[in-house]
C-alpha cells in the first residue's frame, strides 16, 4: 500500500482576504517530495507572521489553530502579505416579523393574551 500524501496548512481566506480557517493542502501524488502541493481553491499557503499563529496537526490530518492577535483585530492577506485589520463586526440581526413581535409583545403581557383567548375561544 503506498504512503498517504503529505499534508501542510494552508490559510483559508473569504473574499475579503480575511483568515476563515487553516485546512490541509495534499502533497502532489504525481510529484512526491518535489514540495508540490494542492492548494484548496480560496486558500494562501503564505505563512502568517511568526507568532500570529499556532497550528498543529490533529491525527486525523487536519489541523487545529489558535490565532494571537488583539481582540480588536483580524489577519487579512491582501495578495502579497498579511496584515492586521479592523476585526469586522456582525450585521446587526434582522428585525422581528410582525409575528414574532406579536408573539412576544402577548407574552409579556398575558392580560391581553387572556382577553384575546377568552373572546376568540369557541363556546362549548
Amino acid at each position: 500500500m503506498a504512503a498517504l500524501p503529505d499534508r501542510i496548512p494552508a490559510f483559508q481566506l473569504n473574499a475579503a482576504g480575511l483568515l476563515v480557517d487553516v485546512v490541509p493542502a495534499m502533497e502532489s501524488i504525481a510529484q512526491p517530495g518535489e514540495g508540490v502541493y494542492h492548494v484548496p481553491a480560496g486558500a494562501t499557503v503564505e505563512h502568517l507572521p511568526e507568532g500570529w499563529i499556532t497550528t498543529e496537526r490533529t491525527d486525523s490530518g487536519f489541523f487545529d489553530w489558535q490565532g494571537h492577535w488583539p481582540d480588536d483585530k483580524w489577519p487579512r492577506f491582501n495578495g502579497h502579505a498579511w496584515e492586521l485589520v479592523t476585526r469586522p463586526v456582525a450585521p446587526a440581526q434582522a428585525a422581528p416579523t410582525p409575528v414574532e413581535k406579536l408573539a412576544a409583545f402577548l407574552a409579556e403581557n398575558p392580560d391581553v393574551s387572556a382577553l384575546i383567548n377568552a373572546n376568540t375561544t369557541p363556546s362549548a
